[in-house]
């Protein structure tokens, strides 16, 4: 077997190659079925297609699979390590059990190495035993478990009094309780505090361009809960729809603050944002935001997993 850097006439290859992510949150969740036009592996071409991938293939008389990642992490800087991400790796299904993936992988983690890199970071399925027993084979290490939860518009809702559009002076009370369901943000060994006011200001900067929409819950013009929503067109290109598809990236309470007002926030969202499709990505450890989702009408989805692999010696 021979493996070597992708040509870029190989490239739309690769690309179809994708399809073959049947536990991809978009081909896992059978409930799509009737809301998708379509399968695209539009993911797979933005991330093949970025001059910042680097792809390897693996070659047995043709193209048997490939492996794609990022050498250096934009929020490196921030974290205060060299991170690299691992984006695809698909080998044909016929070709599996052969040790084609962890040779991809040893080969991606090499040229990481050569590069000075210190972190990679790659997420598959949370049951996707295969991959997760390459990836532990070659010194990864779980870092964090999320879910995907989906509202799939079964359900009407109107839109509520006491949700109205914030501006960026009033989200201040909320920054101290900003979080994301990222594994860097729970790794230790990275400037933790400086990665999250990165994320808090790139956050800021969102809202005052108009680039995220940011509901409120308020009570007496007050607002007690955030919400801020994004649509998602990368997943409308995925998935064919023919309306939008939004995704709901923070959703914050003031302490002691009900999660009445968080089931409020999210089913006005499902009244102001007509689409096809509304999800939101959480921490699995986050029980009570789990169970408030679930309340609201929105359904469990897919189950991801988040690894790290340190390439310096410590």
């Amino acid at each position: 077997m021979e493996i070597r850097l992708a040509r870029p006439d190989e490239i739309p290859l690769l690309v179809e190659m994708c399809r073959w992510f049947t536990t991809s949150p978009f081909q896992f969740d059978d409930r799509l079925e009737g809301i998708a036009g379509g399968f695209e592996p539009a993911f797979g071409k933005e991330m093949l297609y970025s001059p910042s991938t680097v792809t390897y293939v693996a070659i047995e008389n043709q193209i048997v699979g490939f492996i794609a990642f990022h050498p250096l992490s934009p929020i490196s800087e921030y974290a205060g390590k060299r991170i690299g991400s691992i984006l695809l790796l698909v080998v044909k299904p016929e070709y599996q059990g052969r040790g084609i993936g962890t040779a991809l992988v040893q080969r991606a983690l090499q040229h990481l190495k050569n590069l000075d890199t210190d972190m990679v970071t790659v997420g598959t399925d949370l049951y996707n035993i295969p991959a997760l027993q390459v990836y532990t084979s070659q010194g990864f290490f779980p870092r964090l478990v999320w879910h995907i939860f989906r509202f799939y518009y079964d359900r009407t809702f109107s839109l509520s009094p006491f949700v109205r559009p914030l501006n960026l002076s009033e989200i201040a009370p909320f920054v101290p309780y900003f979080s994301r369901p990222l594994s860097l943000l729970r790794d230790t060994t990275l400037r933790r505090e400086a990665l999250r006011t990165y994320l808090v200001e790139k956050w800021k900067n969102q809202i005052a361009q108009g680039k995220v929409f940011c509901l409120g819950y308020c009570e007496n013009d007050v607002p007690l809960a955030l919400m801020t929503v994004q649509q998602d067109m990368l997943a409308e290109k995925t998935l064919q729809t023919s309306q939008p598809v939004y995704k709901i990236l923070d959703l914050i309470p003031l302490p002691q603050v009900g999660k009445q007002a968080l089931i409020t926030l999210l089913q006005d969202a499902g009244a102001r944002f007509p689409a096809s499709l509304m999800e939101i990505w959480l921490d699995a450890a986050h029980n009570d935001t789990i169970q408030t989702v679930e309340e609201a009408g929105f359904r469990l989805a897919y189950s991801g997993i988040t690894l790290h692999a340190s390439l310096t010696t410590p």
